[in-house]
């Protein structure tokens, strides 16, 4: 059982689909494991359907920590109407506490460097998946390598499992791309009590400070 820190710092993802499954990720991160607590995957949704779904799934009091929301890059071109998918799917969700939607990594080699970090981070086990995943759980042991010719690529399968692991791929290896912040400022975006309650935003930065430099020695509390 994955049992999360409120001031964590939480990630969304997506690939985007509508004939083949739209697979939505959340994850948080301790700054050293990579806890997958929840998914969604669902076929023929619009944006404006999806981002009720995203909306209906994500706590109020969630939405606070989450600093990033990464989307495949098909989305920002791709239209269903006059606006792309991610303007319609930003438009939907940024009434509701959510950040603007930002593009996965998809340069040249990315998808390879991808697949290659997430075997990293299982193999060191630092990427966890929670039962609530049930696409995931079943799909990850079932993903194969491209042989012979792009066998560090994995093959792609016309699956609701190939949706979520591309989802996945997007949220923890564009995170991973993310540079540093000095640890004051890294500790006080995990804040997350409001103004009105300096004490309580004393006592958590207190706590977010020594969360930060217990992980950036090595010693993280996600164990």
């Amino acid at each position: 059982m994955i049992h999360l820190r409120t001031w964590w710092p939480r990630v969304l993802s997506l690939d985007i689909g509508f004939a083949h499954a739209s697979a939505v990720i959340w994850h948080a991160t301790d700054g050293e494991n990579v806890y997958v607590y929840r998914e969604f995957v669902r076929q023929h949704l619009t944006a404006p359907e999806l981002a009720a779904e995203i909306v209906k799934l994500t706590p109020d009091q969630e939405r606070k920590a989450i600093k990033a929301f990464y989307v495949g890059p098909d989305a920002f071109s791709r239209k269903t109407s006059d606006r792309t998918q991610a303007i319609e799917l930003d438009t939907a969700l940024a009434s509701h506490g959510f950040p603007s939607l930002s593009p996965a990594a998809a340069g040249p080699g990315d998808r390879r460097l991808g697949w290659l970090f997430l075997y990293q981070m299982f193999k060191e086990g630092k990427l966890k998946i929670s039962p609530a995943c049930p696409v995931l759980v079943k799909a990850i042991p079932a993903a194969v390598r491209d042989y012979p010719d792009h066998a560090e690529d994995l093959l792609k399968t016309e699956t609701d499992g190939d949706d979520a692991l591309d989802a996945l791929r997007y949220g923890v290896y564009t995170s991973s791309l993310s540079p540093r912040l000095p640890i004051e400022l890294e500790a006080a975006k995990l804040v997350t009590v409001p103004m009105s309650n300096l004490t309580g935003r004393a006592l958590q930065y207190r706590e977010a400070m020594q969360d930060v430099r217990r992980r950036r020695a090595g010693m993280s509390l996600g164990r």
